[in-house]
Order: structure tokens, then sequence, then C-alpha cells
């Protein structure tokens, strides 16, 4: 049995960004250790291709794929980096939203 400490499960900051669509792989979001959640819109016309971890494999058959317009949370309590390219530039962007515990 798994037993979590209330305080492990609050948020009490946040961080948005928005990030260009570009066809070069680049971070979306820096690895944080007191990242507890979040939420990544993919508002592209084109497919955003996903990497929860520093070093993404070079098949991008490997990677998560968040639709065009759809969008994916950021795994609970996943503290890494998170990677993302789009395979089309189109000049729309990408909404990240971080939440932090103290």
């Amino acid at each position: 049995m798994i037993t979590l400490q209330p305080e492990f499960l609050t948020s009490n900051q946040s961080h948005y960004r928005e990030i260009a669509t570009q066809t070069a792989a680049l971070s979306l979001a820096p690895a944080n250790s007191n990242r507890r959640g979040g939420l990544i819109l993919n508002l592209s016309n084109n497919d955003l291709y996903l990497w929860f971890g520093s070093v993404p494999p070079a098949d991008f058959t490997h990677w998560l794929i968040i639709p065009s317009r759809a969008n994916c949370d950021i795994p609970l309590f996943f503290v890494g980096n998170i990677q993302g390219v789009w395979m089309a530039n189109d000049n729309k962007n990408a909404k990240i939203y971080e939440f932090y515990g103290a």
C-alpha cells in the first residue's frame, strides 16, 4: 500500500509558457523537482510529437503524438524534461501549464 502525504498532492504555484512551432526538437518544459503535473495544449494545425525525458529516441514512431488542436496531461509527479517537435511549422504554438508545489 502506498500512502501519500496530502502536501504532495497540492499545488500552490503555476507556470504558463507558449512555445512556437518548430521542426527541430526542443525543450517544452525543463526538468523541475517541484512539478506536480500540468497540461500541454497543441494549438498548431500539425501534430506535436512529445517525449517525456532528456534523451528522446531518433525514431519519431516512439514519441507520443498530440494531434492538432488536442491536449495532453503532464503525468502526475513527472519532474523530468519534456521535449517536443512538430513535423511542419505553421507559425502557431503550444501552451504549457505546469503546476508546482513547495
